[in-house]
């Protein structure tokens, strides 16, 4: 007999199964007085894969790579790879993955694995499955970028960073005021 890919927990109601998909932990907990169930669950436990060592990312660089079934997951099983990206306070930047491959996520933040906190991120844009996010840096220091799938998938990527236009000073506009203007190519954008 062929053992299953993924542990299987099985599990007799009245207990409720909360499966924490990103730490591969699952957690079972009483369900409330009235409401058991004599029925039984089954439920495949798909175990994270750790997050390596984030490679260095450079402005103006592209960065090429690939992704399998030996990469991270996020808490929604996503395959990614982390990048580390020096920036500065303010500093604007465009960030676009590609693949031939697969349907594409991007996403920068800070912290890794279950800590990591998404400061921006993009699938799908803006033109077909490729992603493109423009982000600006609230504080000095190093980024994570994520370059992964929307789905579950393998292949290979490319990863670049660009300096974006920088935003023009705001200019106060009282209400009621009409001002004409004219949007060109070579404008600052935010996707």
């Amino acid at each position: 007999m062929r053992r299953p890919a993924y542990p299987i927990v099985s599990v007799v109601l009245p207990a409720v199964l909360v499966v924490a998909l990103g730490s591969g932990a699952a957690v079972a907990q009483e369900a409330p007085e009235g409401e058991a169930s004599t029925d039984s669950a089954l439920v495949a436990v798909r175990p994270s894969r750790p997050e390596p060592r984030a490679r260095d990312l450079r402005i103006g660089r592209e960065a090429r790579s690939s992704l399998d079934a030996r990469d991270a997951t996020d808490d929604q099983g996503r395959a990614y790879e982390p990048w580390r990206l020096r920036l500065a306070a303010g500093q604007r930047v465009v960030i676009s993955l590609a693949s031939e491959d697969f349907d594409t996520r991007v996403a920068i933040g800070r912290g890794t694995g279950a800590d990591f906190e998404v400061l921006g991120e993009n699938d799908d844009g803006p033109d077909g499955t490729d992603s493109r996010l423009s982000f600006t840096a609230p504080e000095a220091g190093d980024y994570l970028v994520r370059a992964g799938t929307f789905v579950e998938a393998e292949g290979d990527y490319v990863l670049t960073v660009g300096e974006a236009t920088p935003a023009p000073p705001a200019e106060a506009i009282a209400v009621g005021e009409t001002r004409d203007g004219v949007l060109e190519d070579g404008d600052a954008r935010d996707d």
